[in-house]
């Protein structure tokens, strides 16, 4: 078995600036974490946002750069965090010492303001921040309720358990988001109905598996996908998120291994296209010894009663996309749902990249997208127009690099699509 490969269209260039950027590494503190947040950025799925180069094999990060990505990382979440904590420190030995102190109260809020200050401003990367301001939320902020508590414990001890409580509650938050949710799958059924098919079919959309250290959750994820007995198999991209080189081999080696044990595969085939996080490598490589078929330009294919519209990454973020019509019952996969924006002329439209928010917070739903798409549209099933349905995963996986690994009232969720014939009028 060998996969079959579209060869790819020349796509957008970076902007002259990231272009500029990643000719090195600049040796300022700041312009380094700027410059690493662009790199990481412009590979990386949510915080892609729109299409990086399609240009993989420029070596954007050298040795250098690899051991700046790490390194900054650390240096900066152990920088913020000791920040944050001297400041903490400060405003108590302030509260205790200082004649005519503040209120407990300000003092508290005082913290959290300014660790959350502090996060935003020691980051340039938005998923940065988010990363910072998780240790700003469930650690900094509880210290601050406790300390507040046992300024209040003796005169009013009623309010100081009560404010007790939201540490309590912050940290089990905390476990839910970080330790169980990401690894805990939801298998989401769809029926649909459709006149141009005489036989039920089955689909199985593996999205966003998004992982840099594949496992024993994605085994037990692609096993659960082949134990549907899918007849066809589609697979939205975002496979690996790992930009060092080395790293990103052992994770893709891995996680094709995986797809080898699982046996991955269909009998109308197997489908996939490039997502963010696969744009600083050869993606298609994940999938060798497989029969996939990889989209690697925009094309239509046929298999058996079934047309598969592939469409590039780029492609997939274009809001005026036009797909005409195909024969048989027609898919239109592409990455970003975008393109469902646009003149779509297929039966069923699927795709992933918004990780369904990946935090939902009700009721206010996804707090980010990184689609065009309207927010109802960003997670599951959406009637565009008669005959014409989009579905959009909320992923396997979740986003890496830069960000917090946490989802939030947004469980992973395998997709598996019932295609029943339309009985005649």
């Amino acid at each position: 078995m060998s996969t079959k490969y579209l060869t790819q269209d020349q796509g957008q260039l970076r902007t002259p600036l990231v272009e500029r950027i990643a000719q090195g590494v600049p040796r300022d503190w700041f312009v380094l974490q700027k410059s690493l947040a662009l790199r990481i950025s412009g590979g990386g799925g949510l915080s892609g946002g729109y299409p990086p180069s399609h240009d993989r094999r420029r070596g954007l990060f050298d040795a250098q750069s690899r051991s700046a990505v790490t390194h900054v990382f650390f240096v900066t979440d152990v920088v913020y965090n000791g920040i944050a904590l001297a400041l903490g420190a400060l405003l108590i030995w302030r509260q205790r010492r200082i004649p005519a102190p503040w209120p407990p109260t300000i003092t508290a809020l005082t913290w959290i303001g300014s660790a959350a200050v502090v996060a935003v401003l020691l980051e340039f990367d938005r998923f940065g921040q988010l990363r910072l301001l998780a240790y700003t939320v469930f650690v900094h902020a509880p210290l601050a309720l406790i300390w507040f508590a046992t300024r209040l414990w003796s005169e009013r001890r009623a309010l100081a358990m009560l404010v007790l409580l939201l540490p309590i509650v912050a940290w089990g938050i905390a476990y839910e988001a970080f330790v169980r949710e990401p690894h805990d799958l939801e298998v989401t059924r769809y029926a649909l109905r459709n006149a141009k098919l005489t036989q039920p079919l089955t689909i199985v959309v593996l999205s966003d598996i998004q992982t840099d250290a594949p496992g024993a959750y994605e085994q037990e994820v692609l096993h659960r996908a082949m134990a549907e007995q899918p007849d066809l198999v589609l697979m939205p991209g975002d496979y690996v998120q790992q930009h060092d080189p080395l790293l990103y081999e052992t994770a893709r080696t891995q996680l094709n291994q995986l797809f080898v044990d699982a046996g991955l595969s269909a009998p109308l085939g197997v489908f996939a296209v490039e997502g963010n996080v696969d744009a600083v490598h050869p993606w298609a490589r994940v999938f060798d010894k497989l029969a996939v078929t990889a989209f690697e330009r925009s094309g239509t294919v046929s298999s058996g009663p079934v047309s598969i519209t592939g469409l590039t990454l780029s492609a997939s973020f274009d809001t005026a996309r036009v797909i005409g019509p195909a024969t048989g019952f027609h898919i239109a996969l592409g990455h970003a749902p975008d393109f469902a924006l646009g003149n779509v002329a297929a039966d069923l439209i699927v795709a992933g990249h918004t990780h369904g928010g990946q935090v939902r917070l009700p009721p206010i739903g996804p707090l980010m997208t990184l689609s065009r798409v309207p927010r109802a549209w960003a997670a599951g099933k959406t009637e565009l127009s008669a005959g014409k349905t989009l579905i959009v995963s909320r992923g396997i996986g979740m986003e890496r690099g830069r960000a917090p690994r946490l989802r939030f009232l947004c469980r992973p969720e395998l997709v598996v699509i019932r295609v029943e014939p339309e009985p005649a009028r």
